[in-house]
């Protein structure tokens, strides 16, 4: 799993954002109306600090 997240420059001039939130994903789950697992959440915050 360690390349999952592989990234080009293009990549990341055009689609990396600010580090996702705790309070982020709790907003999202609220709007969508389902809980994501919590292994879910861990692979997110795994991507921003691979993106750091």
């Amino acid at each position: 799993m360690e390349n999952f997240w592989e990234t080009s420059k293009y990549y990341t001039e055009n689609y990396v954002e600010e580090s996702l939130t705790d309070e982020m994903i709790t907003f999202s789950e609220k709007e969508l109306g389902y809980k994501l697992p919590l292994n879910c959440k861990l692979r997110f915050h795994t991507q921003d600090l691979r993106q750091s």
